[in-house]
């Protein structure tokens, strides 16, 4: 199936985290032909995931840690994950694909001409779909993700859900002009995934002490929250061109973070004064 392209190989390892992700890895692995190494970092598939992987010349595979993943072969510790494949990566220069993307040319040739300088971090601007509609307005625009870095530049990543990636001082990310597209996902599957990245963040924080509560929970989520539905009533209640996103999107994540306050707070946790301390610092540390 697959052929090495014309000119020379993109030094660059690129991570995929997959898991049963047959119905979508085929287009994904095509579109990154061009890279010297492919690491597919799979947490176990059932399905034909690895044989349709297998079948690319680019393709290293490697599997996930039992340690890092729930019985049903979810991720309970994205950062951990993400960084057992920077472990198994032959390249300096990272990129990370999600296995549900198919990058477009644009963008793959920033990143030969990104790999030909010096070590840097990139980020991206995602733009969203939705049933192959463009999304244009959102109160998250501009999305933006660090997807390409040299390892010389970070210190890896952190955090079990949403993680991060732990830059060097003075390290100021470039800006890729060729935006990412990004399928959303049917709504009816928001709530599942929602109420699973809520107990991965109880499990990371434990009991928290009041005042750190208030101070990066309460306090955070609320102005988030607020900030969100000022740019919301901005969106919808001006005329403009283009699509919007559509509600049960825009709410279901703030009401991800009103949901948090709630869960997250010292007595939903079973919190008595005094206790939690140990949570301190790794909060702080990962905010």
């Amino acid at each position: 199936m697959d052929s090495r392209p014309a000119s020379s190989p993109i030094p660059c390892s690129v991570q995929v985290l997959t898991h049963n992700n047959e119905a979508n890895i085929e287009p994904c692995l095509r579109a990154l032909a061009d890279f010297a190494e492919v690491l597919v970092h799979d947490g176990h598939s059932t399905d034909r995931t690895l044989e349709i992987a297998g079948r690319f010349l680019n393709v290293r595979i490697s599997s996930q840690s039992n340690l890092l993943l729930d019985p049903e072969g979810r991720i309970r510790d994205f950062g951990a994950v993400r960084n057992e494949g920077l472990g198994a990566a032959r390249f300096p220069w990272i990129l990370q694909v999600d296995a549900g993307e198919v990058l477009p040319a644009a963008f793959i040739s920033e990143v030969r001409s990104a790999v030909s300088g010096s070590p840097a971090v990139y980020q991206v601007v995602r733009r969203f779909f939705l049933d192959r509609q463009r999304i244009d307005w959102h109160s998250g625009h501009p999305s933006m993700q660090i997807r390409l870095f040299h390892r010389s530049c970070t210190d890896g990543y952190t955090k079990a859900v949403h993680e991060r990636l732990i830059l060097h001082p003075h390290v100021i990310p470039h800006l890729f002009r060729t935006e990412l597209p990004e399928d959303l996902p049917p709504a009816s599957a928001l709530p599942a995934k929602n109420a699973y990245y809520r107990q991965l963040e109880r499990q990371r924080l434990g009991v928290l002490p009041w005042g750190i509560w208030i101070r990066h929970v309460l306090y955070r989520n609320l102005r988030t929250s607020l900030l969100l539905l000022l740019r919301l009533a901005w969106i919808w209640f001006i005329p403009r061109h283009g699509k919007r996103m559509p509600l049960v999107y825009e709410f279901s994540y703030i009401g991800q973070q009103l949901r948090l306050i709630v869960e997250l707070c010292p007595v939903c946790q079973g919190q008595g004064s005094g206790s939690g301390s140990g949570k301190r610092k790794s909060f702080a540390r990962q905010p």
